[in-house]
């Protein structure tokens, strides 16, 4: 059965609070942040600036865990991996396969992709995963369920 023609993108987020690791970061920032507010309750000048170092780090924190900055959008030509203010854009024909790694809740979509792609980490991701890149996020759908998705785009290319 022929599928129809995939015409629209699709943009699946990430799940929020699967960072350990920022959220974290992010608690220590606000913590801290609170504390030289208590401990420099005066308008003085040194503790103004240790309030808005933390603060500034809490919103560029932020932008690592919060869903509108962290995604994956399904186009009809490619994909988008967007990740903080870093955007890495792949085009279809240059998948070569797709596929799951990983075991139990600790999955993730992996790819394969022509050697002339630029791939940050290509090496690293071969011999920890077999493939050229491995999208590290947990996305609100199931892992299986986002291959699938790709798949379903990639083949209305080859198709």
């Amino acid at each position: 059965m022929a599928m129809d023609p995939i015409d629209t993108s699709l943009v699946v987020r990430i799940k929020i609070g699967h960072q350990p690791r920022y959220l974290l970061a992010l608690l220590w920032f606000g913590m801290m942040a609170v504390l030289l507010l208590v401990l420099f309750p005066h308008s003085d000048l040194f503790g103004i600036f240790l309030v808005a170092a933390f603060v500034s780090g809490v919103a560029a924190l932020a932008l690592f865990i919060l869903p509108q900055f962290n995604y994956l959008e399904l186009r009809r030509e490619g994909f988008v991996v967007q990740h903080g203010r870093i955007a890495r854009q792949y085009r279809w024909r240059d998948v070569r396969r797709i596929g799951v790694v990983g075991a139990g809740e600790q999955t993730y979509v992996a790819l394969d992709l022509l050697p002339t792609v630029s791939v940050k980490g290509r090496e690293k991701n071969q011999a920890a995963w077999g493939y050229d890149l491995v999208l590290q996020e947990h996305y609100e759908l199931a892992t299986q369920e986002v291959a699938n998705m790709m798949m379903a785009y990639r083949s209305q290319i080859r198709g």
